[in-house]
């Protein structure tokens, strides 16, 4: 039987996923992230007053961020390696 390419298709895809879902997965947290904190300024601030207050809490929680971005990595690359191998992720699926 000749080597068709698929498994590295489906592994170059499964790689391309990843980073699909790392940088979702990370916008969508530090969005979250940014929402919660600025809950806590008053209703005429302004947005620099919110980026201060983000910038503020990430300097006095370093050791959540880094598990925060460590959870997002294992749930990305969790996410990335089931679609892959599953071959539910377009670009992982077998041609008939």
């Amino acid at each position: 039987m000749l080597y068709d390419g698929s498994h590295m298709k489906r592994v170059l895809f499964g790689i391309l996923w990843f980073v699909v879902f790392y940088l979702g997965l990370l916008v969508l947290t530090t969005f979250v992230l940014a929402l919660v904190v600025s809950r806590g300024l008053p209703a005429n601030a302004n947005a620099q007053q919110g980026v201060d207050a983000v910038n503020t809490f990430t300097a006095a929680h370093p050791e959540l961020m880094r598990k925060l971005c460590g959870g997002i990595f294992l749930a990305a690359l969790l996410a990335a390696v089931v679609g892959a191998y599953k071959r539910l992720l377009p670009g992982t699926k077998k041609k008939i």
